[in-house]
Order: structure tokens, then C-alpha cells, then sequence
């Protein structure tokens, strides 16, 4: 049987299961009521538990998030993409508001970080569009002005629905900071 793929997930013709691989862990999740047999020792039967094989780095924490970058700028993209993905973090990139919102719709995030000015749907209509359409995801603004004429870009995009606002340029580490207090502050919203 040849291999599916299944968003992250990749069904192995290996194994009765679905395996995740990645540069910092590997996950074999296999189905209920199936085996899986290793150098020819059965190892799950009816009862099957995740199993997860190789190492996780030293520090790692099970808080990986989705996360969405929107911005025209590819470099930019790419080296945001970079420092989220070293700190654990999923992320998927688009270069323009109606492409992220498409990219949103087809495979939700936790945090989306969008540019303000790029070129079809800008950032403001962006922003209002993810708030109006799911209001829990946390939205990162970014510009690299702070102001356009008489119009304060950061709070019109916090007043549109934004979580934070950050003026480019900025360390990457602060944006991994921010992405781990909005994440924070997620699960003291959805905690009892």
C-alpha cells in the first residue's frame, strides 16, 4: 500500500499507524486493535499506546503551537519561520492576507502573526476577518511603521482585534517571547 500523507502525519505502509517525522521527534501512533511488531517482538496489540521513538531535545516542551505567518516579505517569512521552528513551533507561511486566510481555513493555528501593509488584502482587513471569523486565535500585528499620517497603525490593528502589535525591526526572541505569553495566556482562558 503505498504512503498517504495526512497533514503532518504520513500513514506508513510500515506499520498499521501514523508516523510523524521531524527534526526533533518522531511519533508512530498506532491504530486500535493493531500490532506492531520490532526487530520481531510484538510490542502493542489490542490495546495500543502512542509510542514515541528517538530523542527530544533537552528543554523541549509539549507547548508546540501552530503558527501562521502572513507577510509579503519572504525573507522575512523564512527567518521568522526559523527561530519559531527552533523553538518548537509548527509553522506555515503565506504572502498575502487572502492566501493566509485560505491557508487558516484549511488547516487552523493557535497564533497568527500578520504583516499590516502588504499588497490584495491588507493586514487590517485580515486581522478583522480572522477575529470575526475565529474569534480565539491570537493575532500578532507587525509593521515597519508605527504610524501613517493621522492613523495610529498599531492601535487601529489592536482595535481590529490584534492581541499585540510590533514595530519591525524586532529581536526574533522577542516574538518567541510573545508567542509563549499569548499561548499562556490561551490556557488561563480555557482553563476551569
Amino acid at each position: 500500500m503505498p504512503d498517504a500523507v495526512m497533514g503532518s502525519w504520513k500513514r506508513s505502509s510500515a506499520c498499521s499507524g501514523w508516523v510523524e517525522q521531524s527534526t526533533r521527534i518522531t511519533a508512530v501512533l498506532v491504530a486500535p486493535r493493531a500490532s506492531l511488531t520490532v526487530a520481531g517482538e510484538r510490542i502493542l496489540g489490542d490495546n495500543p499506546k502512542p509510542l514515541f521513538v528517538g530523542s527530544i531535545p533537552t528543554g523541549a516542551s509539549f507547548d508546540m503551537a501552530r503558527i501562521l505567518i502572513i507577510d509579503d516579505d519572504v525573507t522575512l517569512r523564512q527567518a521568522l519561520t526559523k527561530h519559531l521552528e527552533h523553538a518548537g513551533h509548527e509553522v506555515r507561511q503565506a504572502a498575502e492576507g487572502d492566501a493566509g486566510i485560505r491557508a487558516y481555513e484549511r488547516h487552523s493555528a493557535d497564533v497568527v502573526i500578520v504583516d499590516i501593509f502588504m499588497p490584495g488584502q491588507g493586514g487590517l482587513q485580515t486581522i478583522g476577518r480572522l477575529r470575526r471569523e475565529w474569534p480565539a486565535v491570537k493575532i500578532v500585528a507587525m509593521s515597519g511603521v508605527k504610524s501613517a499620517g493621522a492613523i495610529d497603525v498599531g492601535g487601529h490593528a489592536v482595535a481590529l482585534g490584534a492581541d499585540r502589535f510590533l514595530t519591525k525591526p524586532f529581536e526574533a526572541a522577542t516574538l518567541v517571547a510573545l508567542v509563549s505569553t499569548l499561548l499562556g495566556d490561551a490556557k488561563e482562558e480555557g482553563a476551569p
